[in-house]
């Protein structure tokens, strides 16, 4: 149960994380925390493109995706902080 604490811990703070660079607040904001912290962010930034952001938040997301995936690699191998896929 202590790592089930601490996945959920971590996805909490990557969405706080997330809506802050993104610079969301409101439904989008909403949306990004509802979607990260019951799926992870891996899952978020993979599969965005469902969530029916406005244009301008989509464009937003897919840049900050550009920079991770520079950065970090590819999103599918990244390990956002022990969050684990369930």
């Amino acid at each position: 149960m202590k790592n089930l604490d601490l996945i959920i811990k971590n996805r909490k703070e990557n969405s706080e994380t997330l809506c802050w660079c993104l610079g969301f607040n409101n439904e989008s904001e909403l949306k990004v925390k509802k979607y990260v912290d019951d799926h992870g962010t891996r899952n978020f930034l993979l599969n965005y493109k469902s969530l029916n952001f406005t244009n301008e938040n989509m464009k937003r997301i897919k840049v900050l995706k550009r920079v991770i995936e520079k950065y970090n690699g590819d999103i599918e191998t990244i390990d956002f902080d022990g969050e684990g896929d369930f």
